[in-house]
């Protein structure tokens, strides 16, 4: 028994320091450099399918990426590094999406969403598409409210309240609400920091927390040990998996069988190395001399 407990006071310890204290030396700053573009290299082949896969696994991946957020994260990655056949591919996939609204996300030609599509939508899909409609589909007081919530969410609710209210300062800059949502973000990164602190699974969620803080501009958050487990989770073929060894974001979910790379975690992987590369390399410059 006193083995027990003595286990259940200290793998939580280990675990928090497994995730948040680098044991080796982190290397100059060229290094990392080094390291982060061929991070960003392999995950742009990945999307783009040069990693020698079978043509039937390429083609499962274009259709998985065809996700309105993930073809504005490879829109915005390409405009970062300037490399247009990203770009392209991921503008060729949306042209063919069902519902042409989404892809506002990414070209503001097509048509503002109708309130139809909000029907069967998950609450955090309808906070994006009152972002992308504006002034044309107008967010409801209660959707107002809901969105506002400083602390209504938490784990990957928390992170897609995050995301939602920063599509709205992007595509409704002058609305209602963005000037609350502006000054949420800060208080909604700091929440996000804690859990990246306390959960060590390295999940499609891992990526999308150092994303947000990136995003919300707050570098000083963002923990070197968790940049370098990202890179170090980084598969062969250029791609991340979207759970654990098998233990997803959520508890009690697990995947025995084993899994390929994911398109939603890679295409979150591209845009966060880019992200650090482009937009904020001195967070770069602070932890690496």
């Amino acid at each position: 028994m006193a083995v027990l407990v003595g286990l259940a006071l200290v793998l939580p310890v280990l675990a928090f320091l497994f995730n948040n204290v680098s044991w080796s030396s982190r290397g100059s700053r060229a290094d990392f450099a080094q390291r982060l573009e061929r991070a960003r290299g392999a995950s742009r082949d990945w999307v783009l399918g040069r990693d020698a896969a079978p043509i039937e696994e390429v083609q499962a991946r274009w259709s998985d990426l065809r996700n309105p957020a993930l073809l504005y994260m490879l829109v915005d990655a390409a405009e970062m590094s300037g490399e247009d056949n990203v770009k392209q591919l991921a503008l060729a996939a949306q042209s063919i999406a069902r519902e042409g609204w989404w892809s506002r996300m990414v070209d503001p030609r097509f048509p503002a969403p109708p309130a139809a599509a909000l029907v069967g939508l998950q609450e955090y899909q309808r906070w994006i598409l009152y972002a992308i409609g504006c002034d044309q589909l107008p967010i409801p007081p209660d959707a107002q409210r809901r969105l506002l919530l400083p602390d209504g969410y938490r784990t990957g609710q928390l992170t897609h309240q995050f995301l939602a209210l920063y599509f709205y300062g992007r595509y409704c800059a002058y609305g209602p609400i963005a000037d609350q949502a502006r000054a949420l973000m800060p208080h909604l990164a700091e929440r996000i920091a804690q859990e990246a602190a306390l959960d060590f699974r390295l999940t499609d969620l891992y990526l999308q927390r150092i994303v947000c803080l990136l995003l919300a501009g707050r570098t000083d958050l963002v923990r070197p040990r968790w940049v370098e487990r990202v890179l170090d989770a980084q598969q062969v073929d250029g791609g991340w998996k979207y759970n654990w060894y098998g233990w997803d974001s959520r508890i009690f979910r697990f995947h025995l069988a084993q899994q390929p790379a994911s398109a939603h975690t890679t295409a979150q992987g591209l845009w966060l190395v880019s992200l650090i590369k482009y937009r904020h390399p001195e967070w770069i410059a602070q932890h690496y001399r």
